[in-house]
């Protein structure tokens, strides 16, 4: 009987889809996000959900996003200057 072989492609970095996913929303006109838009990415990377808030809030402190002032959920936006869109 042949055998079959599956490959699978490894799961995606979850530092390197977040940022794609910033670029993603950035080139569609969405300038400011919650973690929300992200949660997807954690079940890809094989994540706990709560890493990608947690790398967004290190995305803020290196200087590439910008908290925005919301009343009862975080927001972000890409900080001025940033290289994250490059």
């Amino acid at each position: 009987m042949p055998t079959t072989t599956a490959t699978t492609r490894p799961a995606p970095a979850l530092a390197d889809a977040v940022r794609q996913r910033i670029r993603d929303l950035h080139d569609g006109g969405v300038r400011e996000f919650t973690a929300d838009r992200f949660t997807d990415l954690a079940s890809a990377a094989d994540r706990p959900a709560a890493w990608v808030t947690d790398h967004l809030i290190v995305l803020q402190g290196v200087g590439d996003l910008r908290a925005v002032a919301r009343a009862g959920v975080r927001t972000w936006t890409v900080a001025p200057g940033s290289e994250i869109l490059r």
